[in-house]
């Protein structure tokens, strides 16, 4: 089994914020996550523009496919990665996570020590992971778009990464469009992609985020739970209907927050 180090277990567990509850000093992202949803936007899939939970992305792993998850500040992209990497660890894969906006790529060995970097960062055992055959390799990358060394080196930093990883899941702001790339390789690397945009908090997804927070307390009955849940959506519906906050996860949160006091 793979072992993480203590300080990457921890990243993975962290919420966006430093959040409190009244019964919680620090919230951890396993109290309050509720998978989000999204549409695709780009690649072959039939679905196209239609809405599925995100949870049911990570079926394509077994298919091979890679992905770009697009959506806008702040609206969740890294603690979905941080989700699926969780997740992939518990059903028996090696994932690895690199955050590349400081990444400077002229050559494959850059990309390859990097990598090589992220795994010691990551792991325990570290050597385990190599034993790992690319089937069972997944690679996180966040930030892709803003790559240090510009997009013109995205070619190479996908060529090197495709012999080691079977998946590789990009993050990206929305508004990055492949086809305005300026070098033809890149365009070309990315076109095997399927693109996924994070959709917005909807009154399901805002639901089950009010009703893990609201477990959080000591609560006695079903009754008195459904009566808090109740209370704190009719707040929060009437903060959304003014369109005062984004309907991420992270704002819904600094409200929840601030409903407590």
């Amino acid at each position: 089994a793979l072992n993480l180090n203590e300080d990457f277990s921890a990243k993975l567990n962290d919420p966006g914020g430093n959040f409190s509850h009244s019964s919680k000093e620090k919230i951890l992202l396993d109290d309050i996550f509720v998978w989000p949803d999204v549409k695709y936007v780009r690649g072959d899939s039939l679905n196209k523009q239609k809405i599925t939970s995100s949870k049911d992305i990570l079926s394509s792993v077994g298919d091979f496919k890679s992905i770009i998850i697009y959506g806008d500040e702040k609206s969740g992209k890294t603690t979905l990665l941080y989700s699926y990497f969780k997740e992939l660890v518990s059903k028996g894969y090696a994932p690895v996570y690199l955050n590349v906006s400081d990444f400077l790529i002229k050559k494959p060995s850059d990309v390859a020590g990097k990598i090589e970097k992220a795994i010691e960062q990551i792991y325990k055992n570290s050597g385990a992971v190599r034993q790992f055959s690319r089937e069972k390799r997944i690679l996180f990358v966040d930030d892709f778009d803003r790559l240090k060394s510009g997009t013109g080196s995205l070619s190479i930093f996908l060529d090197e990464v495709n012999r080691h990883f079977s998946s590789v899941f990009l993050t990206a702001t929305a508004g990055f469009e492949v086809a305005n790339l300026t070098s033809t390789e890149a365009v070309a690397a990315l076109s095997k992609f399927d693109g996924i945009e994070l959709t917005k908090s909807g009154q399901k997804l805002r639901h089950g985020l009010i009703k893990k927070w609201c477990s959080i307390s000591p609560i006695n009955s079903k009754p008195e739970l459904d009566k808090r849940i109740d209370e704190v959506e009719s707040i929060v519906n009437v903060v959304i209907g003014k369109q005062l906050v984004p309907e991420y996860p992270i704002f819904l949160l600094i409200l929840l927050q601030s409903s407590e006091q």
